[in-house]
């Protein structure tokens, strides 16, 4: 497989790799952008990282800036939700079978570990966006 000095390994559910993602996309204005698939052969697809407008949501119960990008990888969007220092916060995967099949989600660790909490991040509803379809 060809090399790129921006691809970055995405092993199925990786909330690490999709920060990762993240990050590289901020580095590279969200350009030129790679993801090594290891499924089978493996494959290298392009990545198209596109921002929306921020939302407002909570995170502990506190006022939150998200910022919400779409990751478009060999043909499946990801929905990606990231706090104000690009910290992957979600992740809402597609529900059909590709290279993604879920949902995750990233939180602050909690004080007890041994506790389990559900997701504190909550988002505010936004104005209709248009349909990937029509972008």
């Amino acid at each position: 497989m060809p090399a790129h000095p921006a691809a970055v390994f995405l092993p199925d559910f990786d909330p690490g790799a999709l920060e990762t993602l993240l990050a590289l996309g901020v580095a590279r204005n969200n350009r030129d952008l790679w993801a090594i698939i290891p499924k089978k052969a493996g494959s290298i697809e392009p990545i198209q990282l596109t921002t929306y407008a921020d939302e407002q949501g909570t995170l502990d119960g506190k006022p939150i800036v998200v910022h919400h990008l779409v990751a478009t990888i060999a043909g499946s969007a990801t929905d990606l939700f990231s706090g104000p220092e690009n910290q992957l916060l979600q992740a809402e995967l597609p529900r059909r079978a590709s290279p993604w099949s879920a949902r995750i989600s990233s939180s602050p660790r909690p004080q007890n570990p041994v506790r389990h909490q559900q997701n504190p991040l909550r988002l505010r509803p936004q104005p209709h966006r248009p349909s990937r379809a029509s972008e």
